[in-house]
This record gives C-alpha cells, structure tokens and sequence, in this order.
C-alpha cells in the first residue's frame, strides 16, 4: 500500500492460531515481463495494485514520469496532472484508486499529493498555511494518509477522509508520546494508523494507542511494524542487540495475537490478505539480496530472476497470489527496471 520515495519519505516518517499449509506441494515460482506500452522507455516503477490482477506505476520519460497501468495484462499511459513535470505512484486500494506525488512545473521545490481513478488526476486539498503534501498510504474505503510541510523540510502527518477529502486532519499526538515516535508508517482500513516507537509497535485511532504484542524469546527482541492489511500485520524483531545487528521477520494474524517469526527471514515487507508475505531471506553477509515468499509461516521457495536480469526488485503481493516488481540489466543501479511478475507453480 506504500512506497518509498527518497529523502522525502525519510522526512515524512510521519516520521497465534495459523492456517495449515495449502493441500498442494508448492515447488517455486515462474517469472515473466509485464507488457510496456508502445512508444515509451522499457524501464518501469511498480506501487500499487487494486488485488484483482491489475497494476500501476510509473515510467520515466525526457519530459518527465508519467502514469502507467497493467489493466488485464495491457499498459495504458495517463501522463500525469496538469500542470506538472511529473507523476510518481506510491499506492493503490482494492477499489482501484491511485495515489500519488507530482512535482510543480514553475516551483521545482513543489510538491503535490493526488489521486487517480476513473475520472482521472485530483489533487489533494492542502491544508491551510502548507505548500506541499505527500500521500503516503491509503485504505480500502479510500482514507489517505500522507504529510503536509510548510517549506518541504519540515513534515506533519494528515489524513484526507473518503467522506470528505477536503477537510484533511491532523493527526495530534501528546507531547509524551510524539517524543518516543519514529514514524508511521501505513493506514489500516478502519482508519487505524500503525506506527513505530522506541517502545515497540503499534495502532493509533481515535486518540488512543493500542501497542501490537511484542515478540520476545531466545535472542530474539524488540518489535517494528512493516506493514497492515485488514488486521494482519508484518514486521520484524531485533535478533540481537550486539553488533553486527540482525533482524528477523515476524507476522501478525491479528492486533491482540502474539506474533509468529518467519522462518530464515530477514525483512518482511508486502504481503496480501491470504497470508502470502514477500521478504528477504537471511544469508551470510546480507548480499546479494534474496527475496523469498512465505504462505501461513511456511517458506515456499525463492523468487528467480529473469534472463539478462540479475537483479531483481520485488514490491507487492497481490490477493491472486501473483507478486510483482522490476528486474534489472547487469549495472542498472537505478529505481527503475522491466516490469515482472511471478507466479507460484505446484507439482
């Protein structure tokens, strides 16, 4: 439901019981190139995904990014808001509503916040004595959460309602718990927020805080939220305090239930509402990155990468079961990459 755009994001910070294995003997995962659209660069960003096979994301061109979609597996370009040199997606809902960020043609520093859908580009209200917004994350009723700032240095979190979007709130937090904040990090679908502290992780809604259940066993410490979809939430736990430091993956199938650790996971970050979870597994010295997917706790295989394509950026899990992201050439160290998709396969 998120994505990290830069130095901007790092500003924001605004700032149990398991299901048994499925009956089949899963044995991987197959990967194919999404289609790009005709005429444009064969290099792609991947943010959202409305669960139903359909995706989006956004394609640098000489002029500027622009919007793209994977609609029953064809690319259509939307260019981007009026106005502005730019068009970069940073989530999507079930509903299939985009959100976004763009940048100002006659105020490079600008930056706005908006949504995408059928009727096409909406810039979000900002709120009164702010120039930019950030629309960070948002839920299936259409809830988004995001940032303001005054001059882009300085970041305050907002909510725009689904019921009323141009009356964004402010989230407030007391002076005591602002001071042990890290950040928020996503917006669950009853407005929930989920947030990060020096304490632990957890829920923020209606002025109260709702710590989610801390993991502590063996070397295992400390808890970080990643992500929050309808309840189920992935995170991570310090594996040990003593240089060099490790994490481990945890998953939670409900806010009152004590996390479960994912077996050889290092970091856990997409995940879709079947208990399909995306992450780095845990090799000796952390590189290169292997991104391995989990189903109910249970390890079910490594994601290749594609011919010519070493390098590979994995993003999300859609609700079919598929995961998408980039794959890159050999020395390709940018954002961008060819469009992928993977697909389990049994046997």
């Amino acid at each position: 439901m998120r994505r990290a755009l830069g130095a901007l994001a790092v500003t924001l910070a605004l700032t149990a019981a398991v299901a048994p294995p499925a009956a089949a003997d899963l044995t991987g995962w197959a990967v194919g190139f999404l289609p790009m659209p005709e005429g444009y660069p064969a290099q792609a960003y991947i943010s959202g995904t409305d669960h139903k096979g359909n995706y989006s994301g956004d394609i640098l061109t000489d002029e500027g990014s622009v919007l793209v979609t994977w609609t029953d597996s064809t690319a259509t370009v939307h260019g981007r808001p009026p106005g502005f040199t730019s068009a970069e997606v940073t989530g999507q809902n079930r509903a299939g509503t985009i959100i976004g960020l763009s940048f100002d043609l006659d105020e490079p520093r600008t930056a706005r916040a908006w949504t995408f859908d059928t009727r096409g580009f909406t810039l979000l209200t900002v709120p009164e004595g702010y120039a930019w917004t950030y629309a960070t994350a948002l839920n299936d009723r259409g809830d988004v959460f995001g940032g303001a700032s005054r001059n882009g240095d300085t970041w305050e979190a907002f909510v725009w309602p689904a019921d009323n979007p141009a009356a964004p709130k402010a989230v407030v937090l007391p002076r005591e718990f602002a001071e042990r904040l890290h950040g928020f990090v996503d917006i669950d679908h009853d407005g929930s927020l989920i947030y990060n502290t020096q304490d632990g992780a957890g829920r923020w809604k209606d002025g109260r805080f709702t710590p989610l259940p801390t993991y502590v066993t063996g070397d295992l410490s400390g808890t970080t939220a990643g992500a929050v979809d309808g309840g189920q939430f992935i995170g991570s736990a310090r594996v040990t305090d003593v240089p060099p430091v490790r994490t481990g993956c945890l998953y939670w199938p409900a806010p009152d239930v004590r996390p479960q650790p994912l077996p050889g996971c290092k970091w856990a970050f997409a995940m879709n509402r079947d208990r399909l979870v995306l992450g780095d597994e845990e090799i000796a010295g952390g590189l290169p990155r292997r991104y391995a997917v989990w189903q109910d706790g249970r390890h079910t295989g490594l994601l290749p990468s594609p011919a010519g394509h070493p390098s590979i950026d994995p993003k999300l899990v859609s609700d079919t079961g598929a995961i998408v992201g980039v794959a890159r050439e050999e020395g390709n160290n940018s954002a961008l990459g060819r469009p992928v998709i993977w697909r389990r396969f049994s046997g």
